[in-house]
């Protein structure tokens, strides 16, 4: 917290306002590209994360709808064989 004090005293205004004008632009724009990349590469692994989840959500769905299939055919499937066996005892 003695970084924040000195701040708000304005000590360290004079160094950031010594490198802001006493750097040459290059110097500034090299830093502001670095930190636009390190912002993208944040959001790109975000997305990628975010990429990652919905993919998995799109599987359990895809996984929960099959089996919501498989139940569906063998309730037919259970119908049927009750029909036969009904056919048989008529016989």
């Amino acid at each position: 917290m003695a970084w924040f004090a000195t701040y708000a005293r304005g000590a360290l205004i004079p160094d950031i306002a010594r490198q802001l004008y006493g750097s040459p632009s290059e110097v500034l724009i090299e830093k502001v590209v670095k930190s636009l990349l390190w912002d993208a590469c944040r959001i790109i692994s975000s997305l990628g994360d975010k990429n990652a989840e919905l993919r998995c959500q799109i599987e359990e769905l895809k996984a929960g709808t099959t089996a919501e299939q498989q139940v569906a055919n063998l309730e037919w499937e259970v119908a049927r064989l009750k029909l036969e066996l009904e056919g048989v005892g008529q016989q």
